[in-house]
């Protein structure tokens, strides 16, 4: 179902989906800013309460027991927006009545995230695990150095691992889980670097 991009822009709060329908106007699919976002509240980069995670396997869709459910999470516009300044992502302008009119005012050729005023909680022992598996070792082997952190209690893991991941505790204090799909993502960001490329022609 189509969303109304102008009704999305006045709400004080939206579901992760909601968030995504509203940032995919200035380019690139819902799915690929939902999974951003995803990764960003699992980081403690973006607030957003309550997290609302599947209950239920669902191989078709890809969801998947303990995963973050994007039409149940909610976050706060402020907190977007806030998240959006640091990373340098423009959000269609507040004013603009219509969805043609909020990608007139948010087109652009290419979206170059601000350089972060702080790292996310989970940069430093990952760094850690990738110096101990080795420069070039695979995800695979980063994320087994980084469990035996996550059972060795290393700051920010509480010492539980279960199937889904490895918990931790945000700067908020609130539980959190680094799951292989998370650090993999995180991985591949530090590859490819911060720069989301758009193609306004939509």
């Amino acid at each position: 179902m189509m969303k109304d991009v102008g009704l999305l822009q006045l709400r004080k709060q939206l579901t992760v989906e909601e968030a995504a329908c509203l940032l995919a106007v200035s380019g690139h699919d819902e799915g690929q800013w939902s999974t951003l976002l995803i990764e960003a509240i699992e980081s403690g980069d973006l607030l957003a309460e309550p997290i609302v995670h599947w209950e239920v396997v669902d191989y078709q869709r890809g969801n998947y027991l303990g995963a973050i459910n994007p039409m149940a999470t909610i976050v706060q516009r402020v907190d977007l927006d806030a998240w959006c300044q640091q990373m340098g992502i423009t959000l269609p302008s507040k004013t603009a009545n219509t969805a043609g009119e909020a990608i007139a005012a948010s087109a652009m050729t290419a979206v170059t995230p601000r350089p972060k005023e702080r790292r996310g909680i989970l940069d430093a022992p990952i760094d850690q695990a990738i110096e101990k598996a080795g420069r070039g070792a695979s995800k695979a082997a980063v994320f087994l150095v980084l469990r035996e952190m996550a059972l060795a209690e290393v700051h920010p893991f509480s010492g539980t691992v279960t199937e889904k991941g490895l918990e931790y505790t945000d700067t908020q204090n609130r539980k959190g889980m680094l799951t292989r799909d998370a650090l993999d993502a995180r991985l591949r960001r530090r590859e490819t670097g911060p720069t989301v490329a758009v193609d306004k022609r939509r």
